[in-house]
């Protein structure tokens, strides 16, 4: 594949599990937070279903199980069951006396179900015992901190020659990694790919679960675990905005995870050596990002799209601007608008750097000004269609390599070549006129040996 034809794929939650080994999968389940996110990944017959089985102590044969449906559901009751397998949070056993396959809950995982069944606190160490935090954060405090680190890490993909003092090594190295940018040699700044522009016209929290994968499919690059890495995210993920929680029932991994969660902007921790720290909207929000959500009533929209293909932006941030003119013709910049327009060429230049006519009207979407959002379509039908028919216009031509054939003596020696080519489908392009073919690059060899054997003498 090349650049040109990159196109970035997120894994969801269940998607990522089921690329871990069983031995990984295996101490995950042991801890009741990781359980719970699993559980909630299961569709909602399958979670019927476990909580039916978790109080039995004997396998149930899957007949019995189907049962429990009406006929028309049990298409959708087998697609669970086949999930859970698959996750191995359920197991297939032979039922005594039976010719029958019975399935089970996985042990460890049941004996967490049953916790989190109880109403077990599953969440991270409170700090009651630190007393109150004279430097605490409110929740608007947060979500400015959060909202600056993240775009910190996008500003530095934008313009790295600008934001290289505010990243750290470990930053870049999980940028490249993940394919967003590339470093031509260890002297050099590293460069947004096409790949990286994709990235940049995500949602934040999409985003967000993208980065995160990366640095968990990097972890043994850092000597770190990953199932202790994988344990802490899951108990974020159930934290509370708002809330401190303690570092002292953390291990040294951990504790440094926490260091580049910080980084990132998905907690907070005023100072390293701090015994408290304080998760974000971006943490809570990060297993949601697996699924191709955008939050409701998180929209901030500031674009309005008119039908003459005029956008304005009401921003002043220098990084949204420089995501606009990924694939928008800027017009005019004012301190808090920018004006652009959406044309053939801006389009096509981003299309070049692989970002898709969908991306490009999802992006308007999902940015779009309160006003936009009270209209049917949201982005004018005349732009969406246009933005479409540009990039088709692509399609019309396609590149190969081949090699030229011309120069022939007679017109029956070139049709004697051209139908040989043709036939054994290795021909590209061919014209009687001028006695002119292209063959395929891989074609090339077997059509000359051919034609040594079959040229007059």
């Amino acid at each position: 594949m090349t650049d040109l034809e990159v196109h970035l794929k997120v894994q969801d939650l269940h998607s990522y599990l089921l690329t871990l080994p069983k031995a990984i999968l295996e101490r995950v389940y042991t801890n009741a937070a990781c359980c719970l996110m699993v559980f909630r990944e299961v569709p909602e017959i399958g979670r019927h279903f476990m909580m039916r089985m978790a109080y039995i102590s004997q396998p149930l044969p899957i007949s019995l199980i189907l049962s429990w449906v009406k006929p028309h559901k049990e298409g959708e009751a087998n697609t669970a069951i086949n999930r859970m397998l698959n996750l191995r949070i359920m197991c297939t056993v032979k039922i005594q006396g039976s010719q029958e396959k019975g399935v089970e809950i996985n042990e460890q995982f049941n004996d967490n179900l049953k916790l989190i069944f109880s109403g077990r606190n599953l969440q991270l160490t409170k700090t009651e015992l630190l007393g109150a935090d004279k430097h605490g954060k409110g929740l608007e405090e947060l979500e400015v901190y959060a909202d600056e680190r993240w775009k910190t890490i996008l500003s530095f993909m934008v313009t790295p020659e600008k934001m290289q003092k505010e990243v750290n090594s470990d930053l870049v190295e999980i940028l490249v990694h993940s394919g967003l940018m590339h470093r031509a040699s260890e002297s050099h700044l590293p460069t947004i790919t096409p790949g990286g522009f994709q990235f940049l016209l995500m949602n934040e929290t999409r985003q967000v679960w993208f980065f995160m994968l990366q640095y968990l499919r990097s972890c043994d690059q850092r000597n770190m675990d990953l199932v202790e890495l994988l344990t802490f995210i899951f108990q974020l993920s159930i934290s509370t905005v708002g809330s401190d929680y303690s570092t002292e029932d953390m291990s040294d991994t951990q504790l440094r995870f926490l260091q580049h969660l910080r980084e990132f902007g998905l907690v907070y921790q005023r100072k390293r050596k701090s015994r408290r720290f304080y998760p974000t909207r971006m943490a809570i929000d990060l297993i949601s990002g697996s699924k191709d959500e955008n939050p409701q009533g998180r929209n901030r929209g500031y674009l309005l799209v008119e039908t003459n293909f005029r956008v304005t932006a009401y921003t002043n941030s220098h990084l949204t601007t420089n995501i606009l003119s990924l694939f928008l013709q800027i017009l005019y910049r004012f301190p808090t608008m920018v004006v652009g327009i959406i044309s053939r060429q801006s389009i096509h230049e981003a299309l070049v750097n692989s970002i898709t006519s969908s991306q490009i009207i999802s992006f308007l979407r999902a940015n779009a000004h309160p006003a936009m959002l009270k209209k049917s379509p949201i982005v004018p039908a005349t732009v969406e269609h246009q933005i479409i028919l540009w990039e088709k216009e692509r399609d019309r031509l396609s590149c190969n390599e081949g090699v030229l054939y011309n120069n022939f003596e007679t017109g029956q020696d070139f049709e004697i070549l051209k139908d040989f080519a043709e036939k054994n489908g290795l021909l590209i392009w061919a014209s009687s006129t001028s006695k002119t073919m292209v063959v395929t690059k891989d074609g090339h060899d077997e059509v000359r040996r051919y034609w040594k054997r079959n040229k007059p003498h």
